[in-house]
């Protein structure tokens, strides 16, 4: 394996962002617009682990929920199939929070 140097891990690096900006668009760009809605400019309160965990895995469900967004006249299966595993583990996570969020209903 061929070590690289500094400018082809930079060449590489940019590589990958216009590959990925030719799928998702500007999504960063937006993405704070989106939580402000969410949360409707509220605080939010974040004391434990445990609530950076949680928001932690609910701002990886909101960028893939974006990432979709881009590509809403073809769909994007991967960003489909991530959200639902993020899904997934916040509610593991809100197990550890409240009883009532052990099962879907």
């Amino acid at each position: 394996m061929k070590i690289k140097n500094a400018a082809e891990l930079m060449q590489d690096a940019i590589k990958v962002f216009e590959d990925r900006n030719a799928t998702y668009g500007d999504n960063y760009r937006k993405f704070g617009k989106v939580m402000s809605a969410l949360f409707n400019d509220e605080s939010i309160i974040i004391t434990t682990a445990g609530d950076w965990n949680r928001f932690g895995v609910l701002i990886q469900i909101v960028s893939k929920l974006t990432r979709y967004v881009e590509n809403i006249q073809t769909g994007h299966a991967d960003s489909i199939c991530d959200m639902g595993v993020y899904c997934f583990m916040l509610q593991e996570l809100d197990q550890q929070v409240d009883a009532k969020n052990r099962d879907c209903k």
